[in-house]
């Protein structure tokens, strides 16, 4: 998913400038870090998952039996790990945030105050995205749900 974001803004980069001040992909996770979307670096079924044939031509090249993303793209984004634990007081905002299944480890309060905090560090029409099993709906109104070729995910308001 992350790469499939990267090659969106390397395709459409002048429609995007009106919507990141900057392209900066924040992973938000609890505990495991994931080294491959970091590196760049992606097996045969990671990178089959939806991925364009075009795309993967344009942005990727093969090695050792992976396939890695290209220097220009990576250079695109910066990965940032943060405890959900911990208050954020970096006081950065972010344009995207990634809580791909992670949300739905956690009991409806802790859900609340999360998604205002996502609210809160997330530019103005900034983007969050979500496992395929989790929703913002009944733990806060300020987001938006957007879809875009099949899949769902929130925008700021």
């Amino acid at each position: 998913m992350t790469d499939n974001l990267k090659i969106l803004i390397v395709d459409n980069k002048d429609a995007y400038r009106i919507f990141f001040s900057k392209v900066v992909v924040v992973q938000i996770i609890v505990e495991l870090w994931d080294c491959f979307a970091v590196e760049g670096k992606y097996d045969n079924l990671s990178i089959n998952r939806g991925l364009q044939p075009e795309c993967l031509d344009r942005f990727f090249h093969k090695s050792n039996g992976n396939w890695i993303v290209e220097d220009r793209v990576k250079r695109m984004v910066t990965f940032q790990q943060y405890n959900l634990k911990q208050p954020m007081t970096n006081n950065e905002a972010f344009d995207v945030v990634f809580l791909r299944n992670v949300m739905i480890h956690f009991p409806d309060g802790l859900k609340r105050e999360l998604f205002e905090t996502m609210a809160t560090i997330l530019v103005p029409n900034g983007f969050l995205f979500l496992g395929t099993g989790e929703t913002v709906s009944g733990y806060t109104t300020r987001f938006e749900i957007l879809e875009w070729q099949k899949a769902a995910f929130y925008r700021v308001k």
